[in-house]
Order: structure tokens, then sequence, then C-alpha cells
């Protein structure tokens, strides 16, 4: 599954069941963090409260931060 930091902080909340059933999670749109204000610590934190289970990865594919994390996650 895969969210972005522009759909809100409460994208956790609002689709807790689809969390429950994922194996990976990636945050992407890391690059505008400071521009939304999203505290991704929360977010992330949300995500394990839901399913401990699972991995998040963070990526920014404006610039490929963390894509080879999402491709190890996924084993690819």
């Amino acid at each position: 599954m895969v969210i972005s930091l522009t759909e809100g902080p409460n994208i956790v909340v609002k689709h807790a069941f689809v969390f429950m059933e994922a194996d990976v999670v990636v945050i992407n749109k890391m690059d505008l963090v400071d521009v939304l204000g999203v505290d991704v610590d929360r977010l992330e934190s949300s995500i394990n409260e839901i399913n401990p289970k699972i991995s998040v990865v963070r990526t920014n594919c404006k610039n490929g931060t963390g894509i080879m994390d999402v491709i190890k996650a996924l084993e690819l």
C-alpha cells in the first residue's frame, strides 16, 4: 500500500481496515514533510498500532530516497 503525506495525518484512522491487511506501507512524498507539517513519526506509530507486523518505508520518489528499501520490503 502506498500513502502520500498529501493525504493528511488522518489517513490511517480513516482507512484502518486497509492497514490491518497490508504487509508493507510506503509513505511517499517525504520531501513535503516540512511544507505539510505532518508528524511522520506519529503517522507511522498509528500504522504500527493497527498492525504491529507491517513494514513501513518512507520514500521520496522525486530523488529516489527509500526506493531500495521498498524493493527489499517487497522481496523483489
